[in-house]
């Protein structure tokens, strides 16, 4: 019986807690943040069961789910899918996947599996009273010690999802932020220009009919000039130097409704991405997660 486990998740928070459940009950565990570092990790350390996510930047989960898949010396891993979009079972059922679990994960179904799939058996026994599922997104805190550090300042948000941006903006405005929501992409230069934000947040899966990276050029040229005219101001009036505000890009969990569509997505997202890195400036952040959001969006903040 084997118990070596590979998890692959973009989401510290998440990918710590599967670590710990599944190292508590046992089982040996490697992380790794994206397809390509897990790649990595099994030249090194060929694993037993493979869990990952599908969504991560540099490789998602379907561009790594075909590689391992591809190659003889790994195709027999099992792999369990995890993701937020329990209506894609169908999808992964297509390819071949030998699990899939909706986030957020229940461990003693993930355990179950794990055992099914391995024939290892758990120090542990897997009862419902003694392992909770992993905390729903809807759970998220901030921690009351940092939402006095970043007072005063202005966050400008882009994105699609109702339901994610109400989640960054409550979670921003927490963390003492003042925050302006955009929905439409044309008017995300106008509104940089018209609040002076420290904190420019953009989604970059959402639709637009500029693209995105052409937004973030002109964003960039709207900023600089802004300071430019308060730093003529501040030497006049011997005030500290402007900092520029962060352009943080970000993407977030989406349906499909097939595996050649989501990968191609993918990877029209990923190209979008480095474009739009090329510009000074301009950072990524990964996939949101309402449970990690206020902590990884720290080191961001200026």
């Amino acid at each position: 019986m084997t118990n070596k486990i590979l998890i692959i998740d973009d989401d510290p928070v998440s990918l710590t807690l599967l670590q710990s459940r599944l190292t508590a009950n046992g089982y040996e565990v490697a992380t790794a943040t994206n397809g390509n570092q897990a790649l990595v990790k099994i030249k090194q350390s060929k694993p037993d069961l493979i869990l990952t996510d599908v969504l991560m930047p540099e490789m998602d989960g379907f561009s790594f789910y075909k590689e391992v898949k591809s190659n003889e010396a790994t195709s027999r891993i099992p792999i369990i899918v995890m993701t937020a979009r329990s209506k894609m079972r169908d999808t992964f059922e297509m390819v071949g996947a030998d699990s899939f679990l909706a986030k957020p994960v229940d461990i003693n179904a993930l355990l179950a599996q794990v055992q099914r799939l391995t024939g290892y058996q758990p120090l542990k026994p897997v009862l419902k009273t003694e392992e909770p599922p992993l905390p729903a997104p809807a759970e998220a805190k901030i921690p009351p010690e940092v939402t006095t550090q970043v007072s005063g300042k202005k966050a400008l948000i882009f994105g699609s999802s109702d339901e994610v941006l109400k989640d960054i903006s409550q979670q921003l405005q927490r963390g003492a932020y003042n925050v302006v929501v955009v929905k439409d992409a044309e008017k995300i230069v106008g509104e940089a220009e018209n609040c002076g934000p420290d904190l420019i947040l953009l989604q970059a899966n959402a639709a637009t009919a500029t693209p995105l990276d052409e937004i973030v050029v002109r964003v960039n040229l709207v900023l600089k000039k802004k300071i430019n005219q308060q730093e003529k101001k501040n030497k006049k009036e011997e005030d500290a130097p402007v900092n520029p505000a962060s352009i943080v890009l970000f993407t977030v969990e989406e349906e499909m409704s097939a595996v050649s569509s989501m990968a191609e997505k993918a990877t029209d997202v990923e190209s979008i991405i480095q474009r739009c890195k090329d510009n000074s400036g301009v950072s990524n952040f990964g996939m949101y997660s309402p449970i990690s959001f206020f902590s990884r969006i720290q080191k961001f903040l200026k």
